[in-house]
């Protein structure tokens, strides 16, 4: 087998031929990419690790812990708890699943009832949606303004006895808006809700701006937070994170796992077995390489998108919002308009959200690169 495993890594590539590639640098429609050489290899390193069984891995389970008081230093809150789970989409569900338990314990809720609500941005991502199903909590739109952050005072008005959480979010998918969560931060505190809040996208890119605005453990009111380090954070997939206030706060959705030695392992997440090696990967980028490397790489991701968002609009394209982090949301002219096709099948992976062009621009995407999709754009205008 080992003589031909050359060969069936070749096989295997012609059977993956329809896949498109970050290392292409034609992919402006996601928000994830590939890490950098010496990340891959402390992945390789450590691929057997198991973070989810701290038994056998009890190193692992630590460094996961130094990733955690790491990320609270960084969301200013050297005390938070929390854990590293598969993504966004699963630490977004395990927020809500504490907040629903916790007001469950504190307000002696029913513990299954349809009428208990979380208010969230008409921009929310997907995942809060199954959140609410899963968890059976009416979820309760509010829509945005024209920067395509939340109307607060609209959340202030929706709230009821039977709100128990809000959602704010840093940074949503299709516009890369930002909520105003300290103004979500004190509705929270006057109506004894949660504030849940999703920087998923941007959490590593926010404090990065020229003014950022307050969007964590800062504001009193924040008792959960999203951020993964499988995006701009450059750690490989899968990996994102989720962040309480202190540990207490999730201490309603403990289930044991009492298989390990016989002992009574605490879990607080939805998944068992988890990746060890994107974790300790996160700890070494976060540890080793540092905040002044990710500044630099935000730096860069940022100026990109100025450059994208200029030639862009050179071209007739309207980009929306206040376009301050590296993702555009932009109307095609309507030349361009039926032209997304043509560069699909070029091999450029641009999103769309109903008429809109999304465009990511990831820490790793060159300036060679937008200057290649500029002009194939400009051909036949």
């Amino acid at each position: 087998m080992r003589e031909k495993i050359d060969e069936i890594i070749e096989f295997l590539k012609s059977e993956l031929a329809e896949d498109c590639s970050y290392y292409s640098g034609k992919v402006f429609g996601s928000m994830s990419s590939y890490p950098d050489d010496d990340v891959v290899r402390v992945f390789a390193e450590f691929i057997e690790k198991n973070a989810g069984d701290a038994n056998i891995f009890a190193g692992t389970a630590k460094i996961e812990n130094k990733v955690i008081n790491l990320l609270g230093t960084f969301f200013n809150n050297p005390t938070a708890g929390g854990n590293c789970v598969s993504g966004g989409s699963e630490a977004n569900v395990v927020g809500l699943w504490a907040a629903r338990n916790f007001f469950k314990e504190k307000k002696n809720l029913p513990f299954l009832n349809e009428e208990y609500k979380i208010i969230v941005p008409e921009t929310r991502h997907t995942s809060i949606a199954k959140a609410a199903d899963l968890l059976n909590l009416k979820l309760v739109e509010v829509p945005v303004n024209n920067d395509f952050e939340v109307e607060t005072k609209i959340v202030e008005e929706k709230i009821s006895e039977k709100t128990i959480a809000i959602v704010g979010i840093a940074g949503n998918t299709v516009y890369g808006a930002i909520d105003n969560i300290e103004d979500l931060s004190i509705i929270a505190l006057n109506n004894n809700c949660w504030l849940h809040v999703d920087a998923a996208f941007g959490g590593f890119a926010i404090p990065f701006l020229k003014n950022p605005p307050k969007f964590d453990f800062i504001l009193e009111g924040v008792k959960s937070l999203v951020a993964d380090p499988h995006k701009n954070l450059g750690s490989p997939i899968p990996n994102g994170c989720i962040l309480f206030r202190d540990l207490d706060y999730s201490k309603h959705i403990i289930h044991h796992l009492p298989y390990f030695s016989g002992k009574k392992t605490e879990n607080r997440t939805i998944i068992g077995t988890k990746s060890g090696a994107a974790i300790i990967a996160t700890y070494y980028i976060l540890n080793f390489k540092g905040i002044d490397w990710l500044k630099k790489r935000m730096k860069s991701a940022f100026e990109n998108k100025d450059y994208l968002k200029q030639r862009l609009e050179e071209l007739g394209f309207e980009v929306l919002g206040k376009a301050q982090l590296n993702v555009l949301a932009a109307k095609p002219p309507d030349n361009m308009r039926k032209r997304r096709n043509e560069l699909f099948k070029k091999g450029w992976r641009i999103g769309k959200y109903g008429d809109l062009w999304r465009f990511v621009v990831m820490p790793t995407i060159r300036r060679e690169y937008i200057n290649e999709l500029i002009s194939v754009l400009e051909e036949n205008c």
